[in-house]
């Protein structure tokens, strides 16, 4: 993809949700662009989670993926 996303990012008050949002190329609708967010969450001192998510014509939100990540330990 030649496309460049920029993102610009919001951290939430309690430090714990930071929020990417960006426009790129729709995937629905070649030649259009839609907005995204991607929002990383650290749920605990070992477990964060990725989260994406595309907006619809309508202004709601439809998720695109979320995955977990868990520390472990390396012993």
């Amino acid at each position: 993809m030649t496309y460049l996303w920029v993102y610009e990012g919001t951290l939430d008050e309690t430090g714990t949700v930071l929020t990417l949002d960006c426009e790129g190329p729709d995937f629905e609708k070649a030649g259009r662009t839609a907005r995204y967010q991607d929002i990383i969450t650290i749920k605990d001192e070992n477990t964060r989670n990725f989260s994406s998510r595309t907006q619809n014509p309508d202004g709601t939100w439809k998720p695109v993926m979320s995955s977990d990540y868990n520390r472990i330990s390396a012993v």
